[in-house]
């Protein structure tokens, strides 16, 4: 529903009243606002130590951005872009410490896994690069995956952009969200928190100068702070 919050460990759960399952998120936000923190940092660590997503057993992580420089020559080498026109050489373009037969075995279990367990795609800053309907990026996320397995779970943060539109109305999206960072009672919490250990190192005018900015802030409609901590 509009306006619902959701946690970063609910992007995957059925919404009330929804019944088809949820493969598909957009994590969309401005610059800034914690998306590739939330996404490629803070849930995969949760992932790791088992206090989020328990369906799913592999996690990559594509940052467009490398993808695009690699496939233009901006670096240390070259990729040509022809070679990155499947997901197994996205996989191995993206995550080079995968031995040969260690991208067999994931393709191998992508193809033949029946629902046992899921394989989560977090696709960061789908807008980085030059995505279009027609690119091969684009042809991934909707069509070679599906095709591939039935498994996979796909995450994507963009700030808003045509690609993200576009997925939209070729319904490939399941569930769009929108990060913001954060709320005003979270801002508040934190600052009450950090500036207290200021204020027992002296700074006594520490939650005095964070109120009068914030009020500040509030008036030209910026209330909202876009650090996501961990």
């Amino acid at each position: 529903a509009s306006g619902e919050k959701v946690a970063l460990s609910d992007l995957f759960h059925l919404a009330e009243g929804q019944s088809c399952p949820t493969n598909t998120v957009a994590l969309v936000g401005p610059a800034g606002s914690g998306k590739t923190m939330a996404a490629t940092k803070k849930l995969p660590v949760q992932w790791v130590d088992g206090s989020v997503l328990a369906e799913v057993v592999l996690l990559f992580v594509i940052h467009v951005r490398n993808v695009h420089e690699r496939s233009r020559g901006v670096g240390k080498e070259k990729v040509a872009t022809s070679r990155v026109k499947s997901l197994q050489a996205l996989i191995k373009m993206t995550h080079r410490e995968l031995h040969t037969d260690d991208l067999e075995a994931v393709m191998t279990y992508l193809r033949d896994n029946d629902e046992h367990g899921r394989v989560l795609f977090v696709i960061d800053g789908l807008d980085e690069a030059n995505v279009t309907p027609e690119s091969v990026l684009f042809q991934l996320i909707t069509r070679q995956l599906e095709e591939i397995s039935p498994c996979y779970q796909l995450l994507l943060t963009a700030r808003p952009c045509p690609a993200i539109k576009w997925l939209m109305e070729m319904g490939d999206i399941d569930r769009h969200t929108n990060l913001c960072g954060f709320d005003r009672e979270a801002r508040d919490a934190f600052f009450d928190k950090y500036g207290s250990l200021y204020y027992q190192d002296g700074w006594s005018t520490m939650r005095a100068n964070l109120a009068a900015f914030l009020r500040q802030l509030e008036a030209f409609d910026l209330a909202e702070l876009t650090y996501l901590p961990l």
